[in-house]
């Protein structure tokens, strides 16, 4: 994975829109921006038969994934937060902080792993293209 400084500021207060502006989809813009290409959501769901709140189960069954434990950059991060499985997903950018969707905000935001909120959490490199 590459280290390089890339410019993520104009995602930030993107609106929230489920299967339109996503955390699938953010995840995509902002892999894309390191030069890496990751699959899309609606193709991989349909491969793996995964549940529309269920993102990150698409991570853990493709081989293309792989958890580690110390994230490089860019890093898939999936999260559990109020539900018995992962069903968020973020991309961690560095310096302890995160880029996802927010629900709660309604837009796309950057904030620090120390949240007990994101407590619960994988992260994962991506192997494949």
């Amino acid at each position: 994975m590459s280290d390089q400084k890339v410019y993520l500021s104009d995602l930030l207060s993107v609106p929230f829109k489920f299967q339109e502006t996503d955390c699938w989809w953010l995840a995509r813009e902002v892999f894309g921006r390191f030069g890496i290409e990751i699959p899309e959501y609606a193709v991989s769901r349909k491969i793996f038969n995964c549940t529309l709140g269920n993102m990150p189960a698409i991570i853990e069954e493709r081989t293309d994934w792989t958890e580690c434990k110390v994230p490089p950059i860019p890093c898939m991060i999936a999260m559990q937060f109020g539900l018995p499985f992962y069903h968020h997903i973020g991309v961690y950018i560095g310096d302890n902080r995160f880029i996802h969707t927010s629900k709660v905000r309604g837009a796309v935001t950057i904030e620090k792993l120390d949240d007990p909120l994101y407590a619960k959490r994988k992260f994962y490199t991506f192997n494949g293209n």
